[in-house]
């Protein structure tokens, strides 16, 4: 990460953000099935094994208290104590404990079959072969 990038984060109550009393997120932690639907496609990252994690790479992460985090980009990767994420909108930072968090990542293959599946749908949809209703 370079001094402009650094530049450009801004740390996890730095800003100007008031929490309230319930997020979307308590929403989601307060709901197992929720929390299985909102990892489907993601796959657990045993703690040995994140420090192969790049930047750039988006995670999910289930706390020890078992709430749920929709995570964001890692942008430092100091593996075996913490990573740091970044969310790409706001531009905010914050360290995740990686002994103390579930760490997720997308599965790529899921990911690509999506992908493909669109393309499909797209060009049928493209050369008139389907429909979409609303």
């Amino acid at each position: 990460m370079d001094k402009k990038d650094k530049k450009q984060h801004i740390r996890i109550g730095d800003d100007d953000y008031i929490r309230p009393s319930i997020t979307k997120q308590d929403i989601i932690s307060s709901n197992k099935k929720e929390i299985k639907d909102r990892l489907e496609d993601w796959i657990l990252v045993p703690n040995e094994y994140i420090y192969k994690l790049d930047n750039g790479v988006w995670i999910k992460y289930v706390s020890h208290e078992g709430l749920y985090r929709n995570g964001g980009v890692i942008i430092n990767n100091s593996s075996p104590e913490y990573i740091v994420l970044k969310n790409p909108i706001n531009k905010i930072t914050w360290s995740v404990n990686i002994k103390k968090n579930h760490i997720f990542i997308e599965d790529q293959d899921k990911k690509k079959e999506k992908e493909q599946m669109k393309n499909l749908l797209y060009d049928l949809w493209k050369k008139g072969d389907i429909e979409i209703e609303k």
